[in-house]
């Protein structure tokens, strides 16, 4: 133990798991750092995998033997490409093969020209930029093909953050951007999987046998395995079992099989694993029911630990030239301009949309992230893209990520948001939130609607006035408050029940835990667990969320469904359960000790006083029985009131989760929050009464001092009067 304390490398596991560990803690800050300028996450997993690297960590003297040595990155490596496996997976199953069909008029030409073009001039930086690529013997064919298709793609998962994170996934835009990508995306993966196919032989004849294999493996899949798996679904879903288990693992089973036989066939494994998602059927549950377990731990765990690796391979001392900078400020200029403007134009000629919508789109398609850097990753794996290029191409990535949310917000957001009407026509302005109140489902534009509701709706919603609703750190504070100290009462209620039962023990151990010290131990671990289990908080919240009575709530399902788990269980149901537990665990010592205080006496020949001492027997029997009816009845409405103020609330927020994304009108928003406003009413009663009843039904002498101190109060109003 102390030996692999002083060298956890002697331990692959230890180191492992050492390196997991670094890995999620740094991307996790950093993501949330830049979440506050309205970045995605992947930004922040790249910046670490960059801090990782040899470009800064990686000049400490220590750092790359101690935390990263090189008999360490093979397993590593091995565990972030099967993360991409399953992540490829996961974005053919989301790609939404339904809304391509519905609007394929649309999506098809804008799709062609954002393909041709960007692919086009990418053909023609491969033939500038393979002086950089530092003499590596590679196809030129395969080269060239590895740039356009890294400047062909567009980021599909970081779009759909992008959009989710502004409210417009569900917006028109949103939904011809992503119709579009997930087209371009398909289209660029068979140009990456040729090029793969083209630097995997050394002859371009034996490339173009692999092209042809990939041609046959993309029909067998589509229009062979897709049907037979398609009939397969379709009899477990007529019995309501389309997710049996055998169904699961057989979505499992194609995917590795995918995965593979491209791997053999000379292409990487993701392709297969990407085709594979697009053979799922759609129909049923079952597409919902994978993507919500394989999202959350491909996205918060394995994808950091794929740009860790990639930061390891990322040198960006390697720009050490004025010619290299150079040439990186036009590779990022013809990127940019090989998309956004062909985009543009041709959303235009198809839509006949408004300048800026046309425009906002081009900047949406230039969004690069997570696809791009895989991208690069594979070239580099493939000894395709030297360290230099490969430089260069992370940082446009980063580049053109980073500035799309503050182009976007600028561009559209601006321009297309109902609720900054001008106040010159206010006839005009109610009209216009009316008819996009009627065609938007979104909370912040039933607002303006809910304001006219009426004084009594506007004061009882009681946050419009609040400064936290439009600040977001002080919304994030003072909900953690809130919940924390809200937290800390339930379960300081529910130590007192526990202290009165230690009290109430025959066991001499457990009476000398009644202490003040000990006393104080517990409530700063429930001060400490109050802390832990709402931080959640400082990532979740933010000021006007969609759908919620709140402007300051939870900012998605996920988010909402954890608070809303922590608040019902941890927070009420829980401390409630316990009390109930260790209250009923209180009467019964205190019977058992009256039990032995109340042993009957022995009986004399003496008839008188055999009378006088069996009443006297049955006396004391009965004031036991008195006793013990008061204290349950004192626990049975402490415990009553406390359901019945809270339980409200807990009913209250799993509706506002599961009604996410409904339709709301006016009308009933403003219900909602009245209801809220008084659920939330009935939990402070609730906070408070529940240490009163707990306190004054302990005992005589509680009880005696509350009712004179309301004897004093009434005697003084009563003097004032007169």
């Amino acid at each position: 133990m102390v030996v692999l304390l002083e060298n956890p490398h002697k331990s692959e596991l230890a180191t492992f798991l050492m390196q997991v560990f670094i890995t999620l803690i740094v991307c996790k800050i950093l993501g949330k750092i830049l979440s506050f300028i309205r970045q995605p996450q992947v930004i922040g997993q790249i910046i670490a995998g960059i801090i990782f690297g040899p470009t800064v960590l990686g000049n400490i003297p220590g750092w790359s033997d101690y935390i990263w040595p090189t008999s360490s990155l093979p397993v590593f490596q091995l565990i972030a490409n099967l993360g991409l496996i399953f992540f490829m997976f996961f974005l053919g199953l989301e790609l939404n093969l339904t809304e391509i069909k519905a609007n394929w008029k649309t999506t098809v030409p804008v799709a062609c020209s954002s393909i041709i073009v960007p692919v086009g001039i990418g053909c023609a930086v491969a033939v500038w930029f393979h002086e950089f690529n530092d003499g590596l013997l590679v196809s030129k064919a395969a080269f060239m093909l590895f740039i356009a298709s890294g400047f062909g793609f567009s980021a599909f998962p970081v779009l759909a953050t992008l959009l989710n994170a502004m409210n417009l996934l569900n917006e028109p835009i949103g939904i011809q951007t992503i119709s579009l990508a997930a087209v371009e995306d398909i289209v660029v993966w068979i140009i990456l999987a040729v090029a793969s196919a083209f630097s995997s032989g050394g002859s371009a004849l034996q490339g173009v046998y692999t092209m042809l294999y990939t041609l046959a493996f993309i029909i067998v899949m589509i229009f062979i395995i897709r049907p037979i798996f398609n009939r397969i679904h379709t009899y477990y879903l007529r019995h309501d079992d389309d997710c049996n288990l055998y169904v699961v693992v057989g979505c499992f089973l194609l995917l590795v099989l995918g995965a593979f036989t491209t791997e053999m066939m000379g292409i990487h494994a993701f392709f297969g694993a990407f085709i594979a998602g697009l053979c799922i059927p759609r129909k049923g549950e079952l597409i919902e029911f994978l993507s919500l377990r394989i999202e959350l731990i491909i996205v918060e765990f394995f994808l950091p630990l794929y740009f860790a690796n990639s930061g390891l391979n990322t040198r960006l001392t390697l720009l050490n030239t004025g010619r290299i900078w150079w040439s990186l400020c036009v590779l990022i200029i013809l990127a940019s301009v090989a998309k956004i403007v062909p985009v543009t134009l041709a959303t235009r000629l198809c839509t006949r949309k408004p300048w800026y919508y046309c425009t906002s789109m081009g900047i949406l398609m230039n969004t690069r992230g997570i696809v791009q850097l895989i991208v690069l990753n594979i070239g580099v794996e493939l000894n395709i893209l030297s360290p230099v290029i490969f430089a260069m191409f992370v940082v446009m990535a980063t580049v053109l990520t980073f500035s799309t949310s503050p182009i976007l917000y600028l561009l559209y957001r601006r321009k297309h948001d109902p609720t900054k009407l001008e106040d010159s026509n206010n006839a005009q302005s109610l009209q216009l939130i009316l008819e996009e109140e009627n065609n938007r489902n979104d909370h912040q534009d039933d607002v303006p609607t809910v304001e006219l509701d009426g004084l009594t709706t506007r004061m009882l919603s009681g946050w419009t006035a609040n400064l936290t609703n439009s600040i977001e750190w002080l919304c994030k504070i003072r909900i953690f408050i809130v919940l924390t100290s809200r937290t800390f009462v339930m379960w300081t209620l529910m130590l007192a029940t526990v202290d009165r039962w230690l009290l109430s023990s025959s066991n001499v151990h457990y009476r000398h835990l009644c202490t003040l010290k000990y006393t104080r131990r517990g409530m700063f671990i429930i001060l400490f667990f109050s802390i832990l289990i709402n931080i959640d908080i400082i990532y979740c919240y933010e000021v006007d969320p969609i759908n919620t009575p709140l402007k300051c709530d939870s900012n998605t399902e996920l988010c909402r469904f954890i608070t809303d788990f922590t608040i019902a269980f941890m927070i009420y149901i829980i401390p409630i359960c316990l009390m109930i537990i260790f209250g009923l665990l209180t009467i019964k010592n205190i019977r058992q000790i009256q039990r032995i205080h109340t042993q009957p006496i022995v009986i004399v020949t003496n008839i008188g006083d055999n009378k006088s001492r069996v009443r006297f027997t049955n006396y004391r029997t009965l004031r036991t029985k008195k006793i013990d009816r008061r204290l349950l009845q004192m626990h049975l409405i402490q415990i009553i009131i406390l359901t019945i103020l809270n339980f409200p609330i807990v009913i209250q927020r799993f509706y506002s989760t599961l009604t996410f994304y409904n339709y709301k009108s006016s009308l009933q928003v403003s219900i909602e929050n009245l209801l809220f406003n008084i659920v939330l009413l009935l939990n402070y009663v609730a906070s408070a009464s529940s240490f009163y009843i707990f306190t004054l039904g302990g005992g005589d002498t509680f009880r005696n001092a509350f009712w004179d101190l309301m004897k004093s109060i009434i005697h003084c109003i009563r003097c004032e009067n007169m």
